[in-house]
């Protein structure tokens, strides 16, 4: 069977999938902000492009409105100098993006969304009226007569057949206005229509095609319905179609709201809120049924002041409506019912039926409402509805909601599985011999039963031939809704989304949950999560085959989103419902639990739920909880490195073919980078995102690669990578590097770290071609010098020259406030430098001059002079390093600083400055006989000279090669550190 097999994929649809991933920082929205001014009322709007939820408190005469999005805000469409029930908005906070409303009273308010528009109104204070503001002329209309001329002129000329319609008073006198106080707190007023007449009325009131019909049956009524409340002019005009045996009363439906009334006879209030009518309805009785006919019984509706039957077009299918009317608001049935011979529409007082056969009555009797046929009713006995309830928890279902449903699945049911094939029958014979409009409603009783049974593909089937039949009805809103969900349940997920996103559907709960679950099938979590709504009040009546299917993946997604509140609701309901799970859905139930219980921090408990699912028998949940449990103890530090990788190398082959593969794989390749096996767990990574290519998941996955690469190369651990380590990873993961400036530091850490290990070829390519190919001004001019430095560390001053003169033409590019003269004397030093390492000393010394005498300074002009043999110039520029080392004669002499007074002597003998020497030896002459360089500044410096020593070659012999300019090119070699 079709069932059996759609049952069979139940497991397959909705993959929870392993890791739970932190809601990300959204990013700041432009919002608008606007004022506006009513009669009665002073109204705020923030418009925000995506959906976004808000906080109010009230602290004096403030209201603090806390959103929990970031928002740029757009103020240029308020003007608080007109709408005189704000006196003041300012915006304390943007992330997440805060208000602050003064009011200039105690005002009542109220708040509300519409869409993703937040609106605040403010209501005037007692005895307060807002500004006349000034319209433009209108043209002038034709004067109507009043409702009461109207009607008598109507009964005076019979003649006139056609309906009456003229329009209820625009603007009720202040007088009559009339507000309902809610039983919430936090609904100030609700909208209200009044009738009222000296005769008895009896009325019915529902909702059909946008707009609420107030049924009177009393015809004569001479006064039109009053309405107010805040949204009165949303109300008006109200339409007035006055019959023979009634009046029919048309208003403008509002999004949101809920209809209830008040009173009866004489006085009617229909109220129109956002709050649910917590009364109860009328309970419907079946009577003389007979187990095991098809075709018997009747229904009785126990009205206690049932007033007359009427019969009015539907403005939907075009048939009639059967009404009937009551006097009291106690009668009324609540929400929609469907049985496979009629209707029973929502009502707020009355009853509605919709007839799908001809031959139906609805007659008022003593004890109520019948509704009969000659051969008896095709409704089951009351026993075996409750035998098919039997055995199920039941979850007490909240009315308070502000949310209406669009999907019924209960009373879509007809009854239990055991007899879908029974109604299928009836429904089909009853629709053989029908005419179109009730063969297609037969139809759609069909698809709705088999969708509220599961049976995705057999919903289709009728769906489709309705389609067939009437290929307008797949632009209604209520059709698509239908398909959607049954393309869902067949596991055409794209499809079901298609259907189900478009804009009339847009902020209904049930199709939240839907569209959210269709996301998390094809992966795409951070949507689905966008779409959760706040409550769970949409699926408490679902059935258990539907709750159990959509019920884990939405508790799935709200514990993605790390709302516990939402997901333990989904998860109480599915508990309840818990002997109808088959077993893929207990190990998925159990796995959900533990997450939960994980993100309450109660790691006991996640352990005792996922520690018996790794030796279950369910093999998709045995890698998940495996997965789940490791992470945990990492996190935990109750495992080791070395156990969690020979853990995750087990589930590597454990699973296989999907996403929940990709996550392990993640994970091993993670904690083998975190082990410092940087190439090895790379390489895991990426193998892991090639299994998740084309997902959400893989491209997470290549951006954690990313984090973790980045994080290494401009973090302190690059110091413990060797280089040739670092080398062969940025050669093998370049394309997951960053491509903006990040990347850019990355290559000039990776070039330091090179250079501190003397690659100082690697390091200048990867810097030549950085500054030759993507840097420019302050970065071209740093990456320069660095280059320039690094060239002479190499032994290649033409091309370090090459590079200052870069260096230079982006100094000279630079804002004048940058161009600091540490810069200058940077780039002097290295020139000097590599033009007297280019055989250009005298031009290196001539550069010098213009710099401030300082140590570097002094190092660098002792340097050139002392490599190009220029003696006076060397012993006097060494004179200045010895004294800039202020060395103390009472102290042993560094090594550095032995060599430097060795130096010197050298340099005044090859001078032939006796004089200097002479100095030389009576003020150094103690401190040197302490170092192992005693004997041989003894014989430099003694007074006569001594043959051994009279050449040059010999002298320069005594002491090793010094680079007096070597302490400035190695600050080139440290690792510079990011800039944040």
């Amino acid at each position: 069977m079709a069932f059996l097999n759609s049952m069979q994929r139940i497991c397959a649809i909705f993959i929870i999938i392993s890791v739970f991933a932190w809601p990300n920082v959204v990013n700041a929205q432009n919002v608008k902000m606007r004022t506006g001014i009513h009669e009665n009322y002073s109204r705020l709007v923030v418009d925000w492009p995506s959906g976004a939820k808000a906080d109010i408190k009230k602290q004096g005469a403030a209201l603090n409105i806390t959103f929990d999005k970031a928002a740029n805000p757009d103020q240029s469409g308020m003007d608080v100098s007109k709408a005189q029930n704000i006196k003041n908005v300012k915006v304390k906070n943007t992330n997440p993006l805060v208000l602050s409303v003064t009011l200039p009273g105690d005002n009542r308010y109220r708040n509300f969304f519409a869409g993703n528009r937040f609106v605040l109104d403010i209501y005037n204070l007692p005895g307060q009226t807002q500004p006349i503001i000034a319209k433009k002329p209108e043209q002038k209309k034709q004067v109507q007569k009043p409702l009461k001329e109207v009607i008598k002129t109507a009964k005076v000329e019979p003649v006139e057949k056609e309906p009456l319609i003229e329009q209820a008073n625009a603007e009720p006198p202040e007088e009559t206005a009339e507000f309902v106080q809610l039983d919430n707190p936090g609904l100030q007023t609700a909208n209200l229509i009044a009738l009222s007449s000296s005769d008895s009325l009896g009325i019915a009131v529902f909702e059909r095609a946008g707009k609420i019909y107030i049924v009177n049956d009393n015809p004569d009524l001479l006064m039109s319905p009053r309405v107010s409340g805040p949204d009165a002019k949303y109300l008006l005009p109200v339409e007035t179609q006055t019959r023979d045996d009634a009046i029919i009363f048309k208003a403008q439906s509002m999004i949101g709201t809920y209809l209830r009334t008040r009173g009866g006879g004489l006085v009617w209030k229909v109220i129109i809120s956002e709050q649910y009518n917590k009364q109860e309805p009328v309970k419907l009785e079946r009577q003389n049924v007979i187990e095991g006919e098809i075709r018997s019984g009747k229904l009785l509706i126990p009205f206690k002041e049932p007033e007359r039957v009427i019969e009015i077009p539907d403005p939907i299918t075009g048939k009639n409506l059967v009404i009937v009317t009551t006097k009291t608001a106690q009668d009324f049935t609540g929400p929609r019912r469907s049985f496979p011979e009629f209707d029973m529409l929502a009502s707020a007082a009355g009853l509605v039926i919709l007839p799908r056969i001809d031959d139906l009555a609805v007659k008022i009797t003593q004890s109520g409402i019948e509704i009969s046929r000659p051969q008896g009713l095709s409704i089951l006995p009351q026993k075996r509805i409750k035998q098919d309830q039997s055995g199920k928890k039941t979850q007490k279902v909240s009315q308070d909601s502000n949310q209406k449903k669009i999907f019924d699945f209960k009373n879509w049911q007809l009854g239990s599985l055991d007899a879908a094939r029974e109604n299928h029958n009836i429904l089909l014979s009853n629709a053989a011999n029908s005419s179109d409009s009730e063969r297609d409603a037969a139809l759609m009783s069909l698809a709705k039963m088999y969708l509220s049974h599961a049976m995705g593909a057999e919903s289709l089937g009728f769906l489709t031939m309705i389609e067939s039949y009437n290929p307008d009805i797949n632009n209604t809103p209520e059709f698509l809704a239908l398909r959607g969900v049954a393309h869902i349940l067949d596991y055409k997920t794209e499809d079901g989304f298609n259907d189900l996103a478009i804009k009339d559907l847009e902020g209904l709960d049930d199709i939240k949950f839907w569209k959210a679950a269709a996301l998390a099938d094809i992966g795409d979590w951070q949507q689905a999560i966008a779409l959760l709504p706040e409550t769970s009040m949409a699926l408490q009546n679902y059935p258990d085959l539907i709750l159990n299917r959509l019920g884990l993946v939405s508790a799935e997604v709200a514990l993605r989103a790390g709302n516990t509140e939402l997901a333990n609701e989904i998860l109480a309901l599915l508990l309840n419902n818990e002997s109808s799970l088959n077993t893929p859905q207990k190990a998925a139930l159990k796995y959900l639990r533990g997450e939960s219980a994980r993100q309450a921090g109660q790691i006991d408990e996640t352990i005792k739920y996922w520690k018996p699912l790794i030796d279950g028998k369910d093999d998709l949940y045995r890698a998940k909880a495996g997965l789940a449990l490791m992470r945990l103890k990492v996190d935990e530090e109750k495992i080791e490195p070395k156990e969690a990788i020979n853990t995750l190398e087990r589930l590597r082959y454990a699973w296989r073919g999907d996403a929940l593969e990709a996550r392990i794989g993640f994970w091993l390749g993670r904690t083998y980078f975190e082990a410092q096996e940087y190439l090895k767990g790379l390489n895991l990574m990426r193998e892991a995102a090639t299994v998740a290519a084309g997902t959400s998941l893989g491209n997470n996955i290549t951006n954690e690669m990313t984090d973790l690469l980045t994080d290494l190369y401009l973090g302190d651990s690059l110091e413990q990578v060797s280089p040739l380590d670092a080398v062969a990873l940025y050669e093998q993961f370049t394309e997951i590097l960053p491509s903006d400036k990040t990347g850019d530091k990355i290559v000039e850490r990776l070039a330091d770290r090179l250079t501190q290990a003397d690659l100082l070829g690697r390091a200048s390519r990867l810097l030549s071609y950085q500054l030759n190919h993507r840097l420019d001004g302050i970065e071209a001019y740093n990456v320069a010098v660095k280059l320039s430095a690094i060239y002479l560390l190499d032994s290649n001053p033409a091309a370090a020259l090459e590079t200052l003169d870069i260096a230079q033409s982006q100094f000279d590019a630079l804002p004048e406030n940058i161009k600091t003269a540490d810069k200058v004397q940077d780039m002097t030093l290295l020139r000097a430098r590599a033009l007297s390492r280019n055989g250009r000393p005298d031009q290196g010394i001539k550069m010098l001059e213009d710099l401030n005498d300082n140590r570097t300074t002094n190092r660098l002009r002792a340097d050139i002079a002392w490599t190009a043999g220029y003696w006076d110039d060397a012993a006097a520029a060494l004179g200045d390093v010895i004294t800039d080392q202020n060395i103390s004669l009472t102290r042993p002499l560094s090594d550095e600083n032995t060599m430097l007074i060795l130096q010197r002597a050298i340099s005044l003998n090859l001078a032939s400055d006796r004089i200097g020497l002479a100095n030389m030896r009576e003020k150094y002459s103690d401190v040197m006989a302490q170092t192992d360089q005693a004997r041989i500044f003894e014989v430099i410096t003694r007074p006569r000279r001594n043959a051994a020593l009279a050449d040059r070659d010999t002298l320069m012999g005594i002491v090793s090669e010094v680079d007096l300019f070597s302490d400035f090119l190695e600050s080139y070699r440290a690792v510079s550190q990011p800039s944040n």
